[in-house]
C-alpha cells in the first residue's frame, strides 16, 4: 500500500556509510501505491511524487523488479516501503544512459 518502485542508480560519494562504503544508492520514484489505509476507510496519501529523487538503504529494499519491457529495459527497479526511504534530494540536473 505504501510502497513506491525506484529506479536505482549508483553514486560515487565521500559520505563515509557505517558499512564503510563510498557509495550510496539513489534513484527516481517510477511509482507508487495508493498508501496506507486510515483507519476510517480512507488512505493517507503518498508524500512523493514521479520523477522525486530518493536516497535509499539497500536492507530496506523488499525485492527488485528485472523487467525486460520497455521502458525499464536493463533497468534496476527496486520496491521500498515508502516509511523505510531514507530521504528525498534536491534535483540534480542529469541524464539517465541505458
Amino acid at each position: 500500500n505504501d510502497f513506491v518502485a525506484v529506479r536505482l542508480f549508483e553514486v560515487e560519494s565521500d559520505l563515509a556509510l557505517p558499512d564503510d562504503r563510498r557509495f550510496r544508492n539513489e534513484g527516481i520514484i517510477v511509482g507508487f501505491g495508493p498508501g496506507v489505509p486510515d483507519g476510517s476507510g480512507r488512505r493517507c496519501p503518498s508524500q512523493l511524487s514521479l520523477g522525486d529523487v530518493v536516497l535509499i538503504q539497500e536492507k530496506s529494499v523488499l525485492t527488485y523488479i528485472d523487467d525486460d519491457k520497455y521502458p525499464y529495459h536493463g533497468a534496476k527497479i527496486a520496491l521500498v516501503a515508502e516509511r523505510n526511504l531514507l530521504c528525498k534530494l534536491n534535483p540534480v540536473p542529469f541524464r539517465l544512459v541505458d
